[in-house]
């Protein structure tokens, strides 16, 4: 009795609990900590039930998603310590992940998690709602409906997969004739709420791609015939529709975004094969910004010029700093992924996940990375 109660406190208990944490840990970030302490704390809080887990274990089977993802961590490495300062952060971070990775590799947490991001969904949702009637305030400062987060683009992404991964549950259990679906269902329409008022179109288009592309699986190898075809038309059709109204929506924020691919790209045919390094984004997006207002002063684009920080498109942050190499582990990866699951729940989540990281930037937000790695 004692064994088992020191299993589950070492590994669901204290990982549930840390999990749960993180989802408010933008809060802490306005001065209690930051990003590299919180990564260092967890090293230390996860590393003792990581080491229990690998002793009860007598032996470990590695998948060709595990290879595959040491294979890029590797790449990862090897880019950073060829990269200039900024090491000891990501060190920290990708130490961290690899704990939870771990875990989630190693027990059976798959539940547990997939709870609690449904409960943190409806939480954060409770938040937005609070927010919005200026009961509380916000981490933005001009936003107010942030949930904990300090950008409502971030938040809408969060719900976006809290949202449909709820549904998602809830259409399971429903399928098995069992009534806890309808309150799975329950919390998933609560969260449009939240979802409406984040404003997010990048969350929207997640969702409503990730509903669209779920009856496509396991489909793509018929897509000859008449009625795949005509279904994977109709669902590409709808995407680009929804795309062109949401462009009309922020037409400012959307061309903004266009200009800022246009100088990525500009970045990653100057250096296609390695990239610019880690951070390289950051470091080096400016000045191209700079150089093409000095090569165009009358552009109409001026109104665009901001500080720049974020690519706004995962796969192209990943070509700027990693290269074209890069991508493609990353990019194997991914289709490796898809492939491999049966698990409609994390299918889903996935989905949206990807479709969101194509016009936002989640892997500046370190509770995106650990849901990533949970999908993995």
């Amino acid at each position: 009795m004692k064994q088992v109660l020191l299993t589950y406190l070492l590994t669901k208990g204290i990982s549930s609990s840390a999990f749960l944490i993180l989802v408010f840990a933008p809060i802490f970030y306005s001065g209690i900590f930051i990003e590299n302490q919180i990564s260092l704390l967890l090293i230390i809080i996860l590393t003792p039930p990581v080491i229990y887990q690998l002793i009860l274990k007598k032996s470990i089977h590695l998948s060709s998603i595990d290879i595959i993802l040491l294979v890029f961590c590797v790449f990862y490495i090897g880019r950073l310590f060829t990269s200039q300062g900024g090491h000891e952060l990501h060190l920290l971070k990708l130490l961290s992940l690899t704990c939870w990775y771990i875990l989630f590799r190693l027990q059976s947490s798959f539940w547990v998690i997939t709870y609690l991001l449904v409960i943190c969904g409806v939480i954060q949702t409770i938040l937005v709602i609070l927010q919005s009637q200026f009961v509380i305030y916000g981490y933005h400062q001009f936003f107010n409906t942030t949930g904990t987060f300090h950008n409502p683009a971030l938040l809408g992404g969060f719900l976006a997969i809290s949202f449909i991964m709820a549904l998602s549950v809830g259409k399971n259990y429903l399928q098995q004739k069992n009534k806890k679906g309808y309150i799975f269902i329950a919390c998933s329409m609560f969260m449009v709420w939240g979802l409406y008022l984040s404003d997010s179109r990048t969350a929207w288009l997640a969702v409503f791609s990730c509903i669209l592309l779920t009856p496509l699986k396991n489909r793509w190898h018929r897509w000859t015939r008449k009625k795949e075809l005509l279904l994977f038309l109709g669902c590409g059709i709808i995407v680009i529709l929804l795309s062109i109204i949401l462009y009309q929506y922020k037409p400012i924020s959307a061309n903004g975004r266009l200009f800022i691919w246009e100088r990525s790209l500009e970045m990653i045919r100057d250096k296609p094969l390695w990239g610019h390094g880690i951070n390289g984004f950051r470091g080096n997006y400016m000045h191209y910004q700079a150089d093409y207002f000095e090569k165009n002063p009358q552009s109409n684009n001026s109104m665009l010029a901001d500080n720049v920080e974020y690519a706004y498109n995962e796969l192209i942050k990943i070509s700027v700093e990693m290269g074209i190499a890069g991508l493609i582990l990353f990019l194997i990866l991914l289709f490796s992924l898809l492939k491999k699951y049966d698990n409609i729940i994390i299918y889903n989540g996935l989905i949206v996940l990807i479709v969101f990281s194509l016009f936002s930037y989640p892997s500046d937000a370190y509770i995106f990375l650990l849901i990533f790695c949970f999908f993995i």
